[in-house]
């Protein structure tokens, strides 16, 4: 993987106090949120540290966001003094999703039907927290956004496609960002040929103040169809139904119990 970021930015005014989307340049960053690949790090950089944000662009094969280019990129543009981000490759999501669907759908709707989470405020409230001078509220709330914005990607990444909500309806948008196996062709593969399957599983709440969990476990895979997967949960110690929409990653393991028995 190449040196690779996912980024989002809070601003210090609304569009209301600058004159308007046109002046977009003009909102100035109380915090810049980065998710840095090369050392799997989160940072929260304040408008007076973002020369550490400049080094890292310098050297950057991807730059991720949602909403980045008409928006991030033309708030961050005026404190950089070397690089020029239009000249940075960039995967910008929510371009990718109005580019297939033909309209603009937002983040939270997108990680709440992909993540089983959401945003955890707007940039209203970032703007409070910074005008408030809680700052601990803003960075947390910033890293929040960033750390959606990457579980996104790599369920894309995993799988080719996220989901949205249309109409009450979970429903798929194809992406292109990632020529590695997609989970449901591993799903496959792990069933025919008697694999192992290592999942990363997505746990939905319970309750309404109850947080969405991830657990891996190995699975011996029994059944499967459009929906599920049956199988014997290595962790669980029981044959488990597991909803393949809530599968986050997989990868291929050894020859399954079972089909080792079978051998002996």
């Amino acid at each position: 993987m190449g040196h690779i970021l996912v980024y989002d930015l809070e601003t210090k005014r609304t569009f209301d106090e600058v004159g308007g989307y046109e002046n977009t340049h003009l909102l100035e960053i109380s915090v810049a949120g980065v998710y840095n690949y090369t050392d799997n790090q989160y940072y929260a950089l304040r408008e007076n540290q973002l020369e550490q944000f400049e080094l890292w662009l310098e050297d950057c094969d991807l730059l991720i966001g949602f909403n980045s280019i008409h928006f991030d990129n033309v708030v961050l543009q005026p404190y950089l003094k070397k690089v020029n981000l239009s000249n940075i490759p960039q995967l910008d999501m929510m371009k990718d999703f109005q580019d297939y669907l033909g309209f603009r759908v937002k983040l939270d709707n997108v990680a709440s039907t992909t993540l089983a989470e959401g945003k955890s405020g707007s940039g209203l409230d970032a703007i409070r927290y910074y005008r408030l001078g809680q700052w601990d509220k803003l960075e947390n709330y910033c890293l929040d956004d960033v750390r959606v914005t990457r579980d996104v990607y790599e369920y894309g990444k995993n799988h080719g496609y996220v989901w949205y909500l249309e109409s009450g309806t979970p429903t798929k948008i194809p992406v292109k960002w990632s020529t590695e196996m997609p989970v449901d062709d591993l799903i496959e593969q792990a069933l025919v040929e008697h694999r192992q399957l290592e999942i990363v599983y997505i746990k939905s709440k319970t309750g309404p103040n109850e947080p969405t969990t991830r657990y891996t476990t190995l699975l011996d895979i029994r059944s499967v169809d459009e929906k599920r997967v049956t199988a014997f949960s290595h962790t669980d110690q029981k044959e488990k139904v597991f909803d393949r929409m809530r599968i986050f990653s997989a990868k291929l393991n050894g020859k399954s119990s079972a089909y080792q028995q079978s051998l002996i």
